[in-house]
């Protein structure tokens, strides 16, 4: 599903970067997001709960960074709704 977003995001709609995280102790999201290319960028102390505090691993991808999957993202109908991403 992200490589899907990712993709639309990159070669339909034109972005130059995309930002994510990941909790630093949640390893299976932070593994998801290296193998698509995202590069570390910085964390963050956030309030996860009440009274909870966990540190947020930033992550960026620039589509030079993007590990494109082998399979295509087939879009139809994004002229008609062009207007509604402000492109």
């Amino acid at each position: 599903m992200r490589s899907a977003v990712l993709q639309f995001a990159f070669e339909h709609l034109g972005a130059q970067r995309a930002d994510s995280g990941a909790f630093t102790d949640n390893p299976a999201s932070l593994a998801v997001s290296a193998r698509l290319g995202y590069l570390p960028d910085g964390t963050r102390v956030v309030q996860r709960r009440p009274c909870e505090r966990a540190v947020e691993q930033r992550l960026t991808l620039t589509p030079d960074g993007f590990r494109r999957p082998d399979w295509r993202v087939a879009v139809s109908g994004l002229d008609a709704c062009r207007a509604e991403f402000a492109l």
